[in-house]
C-alpha cells in the first residue's frame, strides 16, 4: 500500500489543484482504493465542516496493529487484527 499512500501524500500540498498528485489506483487493497476516491471526488480544500466529538469506539481502541506498527499503518500484509478488532 505503500505507493498508494506515497502517491496521495502531496494532495493539496505540493499544489493547490485538486485534480493533481493523488492516483487512487495504486492502492491494492480495495477498501483502501475505494476510500481514497471517495475522499478525493469531495475536492475538499480545507472547508469549514461541523463535527462533534465523539469517545473512541472500544473496537478502534483495541486495534493492536498501530502501535505494533511504529504508531502507523502496517505496510505489507495486514495483520488479522487490524482487519477485525472484534477478533482480540
Amino acid at each position: 500500500e505503500y505507493a498508494g499512500f506515497q502517491s496521495c501524500s502531496g494532495w493539496m500540498v505540493d499544489s493547490q489543484n485538486p485534480d493533481a498528485n493523488c492516483d487512487c489506483d495504486l492502492f491494492k487493497d480495495s477498501v483502501l482504493r475505494k476510500g481514497c476516491k471517495k475522499f478525493y471526488s469531495l475536492k475538499w480544500n480545507n472547508i469549514k465542516v461541523d463535527y462533534e466529538e465523539v469517545e473512541c469506539p472500544d473496537e478502534l481502541g483495541r486495534l493492536p496493529c498501530w502501535e505494533e506498527n511504529g504508531n502507523s499503518y502496517p505496510f505489507g500484509e495486514v495483520p488479522a487484527l487490524c482487519d477485525n478488532p472484534k477478533a482480540f
